[in-house]
C-alpha cells in the first residue's frame, strides 16, 4: 500500500484489474519504456524499427512492440492523447515493473520566436491547468526533472535537431486556447502546450520513477494563427530514435537516485 499524505492508493486495486483484464498473461514488463501518446509517431517508430506489434489489453487496445538496444531491452508503448490515459497506463506499467519511462509525443509552440515547428522541446517544468495531475501532486508544488538526465538528452538532441528547454504548459482541451489564456501562459514564461505533459511527470514523481519527456512541435498557436505541419515534425522522430542508443546508454551506466524517495503529496 502506497501513503502520500492524505491519498491513499493501494496496490490491491490495481493487481485486481491487471488480473481481471489478463495483463498479468501478457509479456513481462522490461524496465526501460519509451510512452508514445501518438499514433502517428508509434506507427512511425514501429516502421524503422522494424519490429512486430503485440496488444497488451484487449479492452482497450493498448498496442506495444519490443526491441533491444546496445543489451538493453525497451518497450514502445502506445497511450493515446490526453491526460487519463496516460495516467492509466503508467499505473499499469509502473505495477509490473517498469523503472525508467521515456515520454514522446507532439506539442504546440504558443512563442514561435523561440519554439518552431520540428524544434524537441524538453519541459524542465509543468505548468499544471489539467484537472488529473493534481489528483497525484498538489497543483501548488512543482514537478522535478532529474537535471542531469536533461543536460545529457539536451546536448545529444542539440547536436541534431534545434532542442529547446523551458516551461510547458499541460491542458486539458484541445481547440479552447483563447488569446486571453494565450498571454497569460505567455506572460508565466510558458512556451508549449499540450494535454499530456502533467499527467507524465506528476504520476512518474508520485511514484518515483525516474522520467525525462521530450515533444515534437507540431504546431504553433499565437493571437493571429494556428499553423499546423507534421510533415516537419515527423522528419524528426528518426532523429531522436538513432539518439536512443547514447540516452538508454547513459542511464544504464549512470542510473540517477533523484527519484529514489517517493514524493509526499
Amino acid at each position: 500500500m502506497y501513503f502520500h499524505g492524505n491519498n491513499i492508493c493501494t496496490e490491491f486495486q490495481i493487481e485486481k484489474y491487471i488480473s481481471v483484464f489478463g495483463l498479468n498473461k501478457s509479456p513481462p514488463v522490461p524496465e526501460y519504456i519509451l510512452l508514445v501518446f501518438n499514433r502517428d509517431i508509434y506507427d512511425f517508430m514501429k516502421k524503422i524499427s522494424n519490429t512486430n506489434e503485440k496488444c497488451a489489453d484487449l479492452k482497450l487496445k493498448r498496442n506495444f512492440f519490443d526491441f533491444t538496444i546496445q543489451d538493453i531491452k525497451l518497450r514502445v508503448f502506445l497511450t493515446g492523447d490526453g491526460a487519463p490515459i496516460v495516467a492509466h497506463t503508467l499505473e499499469i506499467l509502473i505495477n509490473r515493473g517498469a523503472k525508467f519511462i521515456i515520454g514522446l509525443g507532439y506539442t504546440s509552440s504558443i512563442n514561435p520566436k523561440v519554439l518552431r515547428i520540428g524544434d524537441y522541446f524538453i519541459p524542465k517544468n509543468i505548468l499544471r491547468t489539467d484537472g488529473l495531475s493534481r489528483l497525484y501532486i498538489k497543483s501548488s508544488k512543482p514537478v522535478f526533472i532529474d537535471y542531469y538526465l536533461l543536460n545529457y538528452i539536451f546536448n545529444c538532441l542539440n547536436k541534431k535537431n534545434n532542442t529547446v528547454v523551458g516551461l510547458g504548459c499541460s491542458t486539458d482541451s484541445y481547440f479552447r486556447h483563447s488569446s486571453k489564456k494565450i498571454s497569460k501562459y505567455l506572460s508565466c514564461g510558458v512556451l508549449a502546450l499540450d494535454m499530456e505533459s502533467g499527467a507524465f511527470m506528476s504520476v512518474t514523481n508520485y511514484y518515483g520513477i525516474l522520467s525525462i519527456l521530450v515533444n515534437i512541435v507540431s504546431e504553433e498557436i499565437s493571437h493571429q494563427f494556428w499553423n499546423i505541419n507534421y510533415p516537419c515534425a515527423r522528419k524528426k522522430i528518426e532523429l531522436f530514435y538513432n539518439e536512443l542508443p547514447n540516452i538508454l546508454s547513459y542511464i544504464n551506466i549512470k542510473r540517477s537516485k533523484f527519484y529514489e524517495q517517493k514524493i509526499t503529496v
